[in-house]
């Protein structure tokens, strides 16, 4: 893979994520503009929609992971990643490779700023995709508004359309560290979602444990109605 150094391709064998059809919701995690220096992470994602009467593919996503640090403003997550449709068994069908760049320190200006690059793999089709995310955060008082920003690009094979938009948010209030009550927005070309969300983080000595739950409705005919989203994360 042309530009990414060996570290990379390593992590890539290692693991990866699911890659998006028109069948399945683009609901997933908001990312935050920061890079903690000397971290690393194990980390579990699931969507589980619920039964509708919309004509939508029930599917449900899951993501395993590995997240490193390798700077104090670069950091690297790579996954592996499947779906399980109704009455179907789980297969795992895809890998993804991230980077994330912290741009500005936390509160250096009136907000902060950060990228992310993703590189997606299905291999059940297979295709290739490409994901730049613009990622802002920005405080008010004890609460919080991030916002990620997105264009996909597909290639190999090439598609009709190989451009799609993306938008991702979350306000949160930070009422302790444990329990953040939240809400989270979702859309691009097949989904529109909104609903409340929590997160919080559980000490463990000197690790920690990062919880995300989130109920989104879906606000159109191709989005599942309800959706179940949570993430798991050990820090170590």
């Amino acid at each position: 893979m042309p530009g990414i150094s060996r570290a990379h391709a390593a992590i890539v064998a290692l693991s990866g994520v699911l890659a998006a059809t028109s069948a399945r919701a683009e609901i997933g995690r908001v990312y935050h503009p920061y890079v903690e220096p000397h971290r690393s992470a194990i980390e579990l994602r699931g969507l589980l929609p619920l039964e509708s009467e919309r004509e939508t593919a029930n599917i449900q996503q899951f993501q395993l992971g590995y997240e490193r640090s390798i700077s104090d403003r670069v950091g690297v997550e790579a996954y592996i990643a499947g779906h399980k449709p109704d009455d179907e068994s789980l297969a795992f069908d895809a890998v993804e490779l991230e980077t994330r760049w912290q741009i500005t320190e936390q509160g250096e200006y009136a907000s902060d700023w950060g990228m992310l690059l993703e590189v997606e793999r299905n291999t059940d089709i297979p295709e290739w995709a490409i994901t730049a995310w613009v990622l802002w955060e920005k405080e008010f008082g004890r609460s919080s508004l991030a916002i990620n920003t997105g264009l996909n690009y597909e290639f190999d094979p090439p598609v009709d359309d190989p451009l799609e938009f993306k938008l991702r948010s979350q306000w949160r209030y930070r009422l302790s560290r444990v329990f953040e009550p939240a809400i989270e927005f979702y859309y691009d070309a097949s989904t529109t979602g909104l609903g409340p969300a929590a997160v919080g983080d559980i000490a463990l000595g000197k690790r920690k444990l990062h919880w995300e739950l989130a109920f989104i409705a879906g606000l159109r005919q191709r989005t599942p109605a309800h959706n179940i989203r949570f993430m798991v994360e050990f820090e170590f």
